[in-house]
């Protein structure tokens, strides 16, 4: 799940809140009943069975990385002293969004960074803020192209 899983706990605990809200399907009770700190690898498949259960439609991995990256890029075309938390969020996504050059593109004002004092930050931010477009536009191109029947849930 593109590097964000989360804990093997949360999910198990999101699968009780399931039961504990009237859902019973068979993917929401095993899940629920899940051992705490199980391996990712076996809950991840009842998360997702029990997600299908309770009708909430997931988009493709390619699909939500790049709207993660939208997001991220679209926090960093504002600017600001957490220019480099956007960027790392963003250079997480590189390698399972397939390489893109728009993100490669910040691992050298991410290195500048980190060799800068932070009073002499300010041209890094700007500098961060100005490669956000194009990881927008990348980001719509993504989108478009991932389009494998993404739809929101209600």
């Amino acid at each position: 799940m593109l590097g964000l899983e989360p804990e093997s706990d949360e999910a198990i605990d999101f699968g009780v809140d399931l039961l504990v809200a009237g859902f019973d399907g068979p993917a929401v009770v095993a899940l629920a009943s899940l051992p705490p700190r199980s391996d990712w690898s076996e809950v991840e498949p009842l998360l997702r069975s029990a997600l299908q259960e309770v009708s909430v439609v997931l988009p493709a991995r390619t699909a939500a990385g790049w709207e993660l990256a939208r997001y991220w890029a679209g926090e960093l075309q504002r600017g600001g002293a957490q220019s480099y938390n956007y960027a790392s969020r963003l250079w997480g996504l590189w390698r399972s969004l397939d390489h893109p050059p728009e993100i490669a593109a910040l691992g050298q004002v991410m290195d500048a960074w980190e060799e800068t004092l932070p009073q002499n930050r300010a041209s890094l931010e700007a500098e961060f803020s100005s490669l956000a477009p194009p990881i927008i536009a990348a980001a719509d191109r993504g989108s478009a192209a991932s389009n494998d029947g993404f739809t929101p849930s209600t």
